[in-house]
């Protein structure tokens, strides 16, 4: 039961966090050449006020010529930041593409026993998340207007997946 218990607040947690980003291209002037990528990203578990990163896209690469890892690089510190967040709670985070597909990969670190016990409320969570990796995709397009989808998938502690769903 407590595993159970510490299961549903991790997950609480990863999912409130991812909830919280929200990615939008911000343009100085009308050339995309300087644009930059903010993400703002807020804890409602910590009551912090929002805050706003920005990162340039590296080297020469104009916004919409990125490619998915591209996109990646520029959120890099983002992502960083959203990991740190969940190693304490005994999960990590990687985000990479996989094709033309932007893969959030959550991999819980601690042994969780049978994990179909749980399947169902992280599929279910998933799905009341859908706006939220619905919104990341359209962010994901702007820069990449080849991105095809955005995949999240929870992973136990050996890489089997435990569920896995795919936005487009």
């Amino acid at each position: 039961m407590k595993k159970i218990l510490a299961l549903a607040l991790c997950l609480v947690l990863c999912l409130g966090l991812t909830a919280c980003g929200n990615g939008k291209l911000v343009s100085s002037d009308k050339d995309t050449s300087d644009a930059s990528f903010a993400v703002n990203e807020s804890s409602d578990e910590a009551n912090l006020s929002d805050s706003s990163q920005t990162s340039e896209p590296a080297g020469n690469v104009g916004l919409s010529d990125m490619s998915t890892d591209d996109f990646i690089a520029t959120i890099q510190d983002q992502i960083d930041e959203l990991s740190s967040g969940l190693e304490s709670s005994g999960m990590g985070l990687d985000v990479v593409a996989r094709g033309n597909s932007l893969v959030y990969s959550y991999q819980y670190k601690i042994d969780l026993g049978d994990s179909s016990l749980f399947k169902d409320t992280l599929e279910s969570s998933l799905n009341s998340m859908s706006d939220v990796f619905t919104s990341v995709l359209s962010s994901l397009r702007l820069a990449v207007p080849d991105a095809e989808s955005v995949i999240v998938e929870y992973l136990d502690k050996n890489g089997n997946i435990i569920v896995s769903k795919e936005f487009k």
